[in-house]
């Protein structure tokens, strides 16, 4: 591989989200549109510079930009004109109305100028838009205008960490990724209890909505069984089950971003020492009642 393309190998777990980002640099992708979000830690800003590297190279490769045009160059350098970040900035760190669609007092162009004319030295114009859940209440709606009807030359990469804050509007006209790093195969479930496992989420449609507590009742003897043969603690076995549900979440509800979220917070609460048979029960009722639509849509596509 030549040593000046970016190379998404580099960027630690995201095997689904990296599998995505090679797609979009293909014309029939259709997409112009993509929201990337993960848990704090995730390298979500180096898979964005990634994506849009790749929309703004004039020939790119199968694994990335090609790091010698004109374009990468530009990208590497930190001036292309081809290329808008947007992110939080001043008081209350908010993306301000200003910074979507003009007027005030204005540091850089407004997005909505930006997109309006066609690239320069690019094949396409590129925004990259940081904490998109620290959008403003008007910013989000001047956002929606952009997202709701691209120009055929614009594509527009947002991150996020927390997409619960995220406008579920906005969120519909995205295609949106989650990005996660794997789970530490030292820790991993093994693949018989790995389909046992699968398995019960799989029949989650089932129990919805009001089945949580029988979910959590199998979820609660799966992570004993774990703690059990490896000889863990039962905190440990618990967070390694949250782990693979959050891993079935990545791959059967992309679209429910807002549960993946749920689910880290729990791990984090299990893992400082609140009572994890508590915190599973709340969230697998939850997540019976709240994702219920996105679980039967789930099985009638199966």
């Amino acid at each position: 591989m030549n040593s000046h393309v970016f190379d998404l190998e580099r960027l630690s777990g995201m095997t689904h989200a990296k599998r995505v980002a090679r797609s979009l640099w293909q014309p029939e992708s259709g997409i112009q549109s993509i929201l990337f979000f993960g848990q704090e830690g995730a390298e979500l800003q180096q898979l964005a510079n990634a994506v849009a590297m790749g929309w703004l190279c004039k020939a790119p490769l199968a694994e990335g930009a090609c790091g010698e045009c004109a374009s990468c160059r530009a990208m590497r350098d930190g001036q292309h004109v081809d290329l808008l970040r947007v992110s939080p900035r001043g008081q209350g760190n908010f993306i301000r109305v200003q910074d979507i669609s003009g007027g005030g007092d204005q540091e850089t162009i407004p997005l909505q100028s930006f997109v309006r004319t066609r690239p320069l030295m690019a094949r396409h114009k590129v925004v990259l838009m940081e904490q998109v859940d620290r959008l403003h209440d008007r910013a989000a709606n001047a956002l929606l205008k952009t997202l709701e009807e691209p120009e055929p030359h614009v594509r527009l990469v947002l991150i996020t960490h927390y997409p619960s804050k995220v406008l579920r509007t906005i969120m519909s006209r995205c295609s949106c990724i989650a990005c996660s790093t794997e789970v530490d195969p030292d820790s991993a479930l093994g693949p018989d209890l790995r389909a046992r496992v699968r398995a019960v989420f799989d029949e989650a449609a089932a129990l919805a909505p009001h089945g949580g507590l029988r979910l959590s009742e199998k979820v609660r003897a799966l992570a004993e069984s774990y703690a059990k043969s490896k000889d863990v603690p039962i905190r440990q076995a618990q967070g390694v089950l949250l782990q693979e549900f959050g891993q079935w979440l990545l791959h059967e509800l992309p679209h429910a971003p807002h549960a993946v979220e749920r689910a880290v917070l729990v791990h984090r609460l299990i893992q400082g020492n609140a009572n994890g048979a508590t915190q599973l029960d709340a969230l697998f009722t939850w997540f019976l009642q709240d994702c219920a639509q996105e679980l039967h849509q789930k099985e009638l596509s199966a």
